[in-house]
């Protein structure tokens, strides 16, 4: 098996693992007004959602491939991606709910990243990679 192609999807995961970390750490002095709802949907602080999800994307990202837990890598890789798209999704409610006359930017923002961790996760569990048209 080629290594470079097993690699890529795992590299796509930990980049949106980094964002997450980032993303855990901005709000780790606690989440500001706009957000405080998002943090009674989710019923706990927000940087530990956004840390659970770096940690899940992280680890499915450093299972090797060819290894019998390597299954396990790949779902871990799914789950974290559709967890980002969801908390996403949250975070751009958040913003149209707390401030409708200037929400709607950073809404509009955060909705086109859920859409990028959508169609990132169409090839983020995958352990090969599929040439087209085979």
């Amino acid at each position: 098996m080629r290594v470079w192609p097993a690699l890529i999807p795992r590299l796509i995961t930990l980049g949106w693992a980094g964002w997450a970390a980032a993303t855990s750490w901005a709000y780790i002095s606690g989440a500001p007004d706009h957000l405080l709802l998002v943090e009674r949907i989710v019923h706990m602080p927000i940087w530990v959602m956004w840390a659970v999800i770096a940690a899940i994307l992280t680890i499915g990202s450093v299972i090797p491939p060819g290894l019998r837990i390597s299954p396990i890598g790949s779902w871990m890789r799914i789950i974290g991606m559709a967890l980002i798209a969801a908390a996403v999704v949250l975070w751009c409610w958040g913003f149209f709910i707390a401030d409708w006359d200037r929400g709607w930017v950073s809404a509009k923002n955060y909705g086109l990243i859920a859409v990028a961790a959508a169609a990132s996760s169409w090839i983020a569990g995958r352990d090969r990679h599929r040439a087209v048209g085979q």
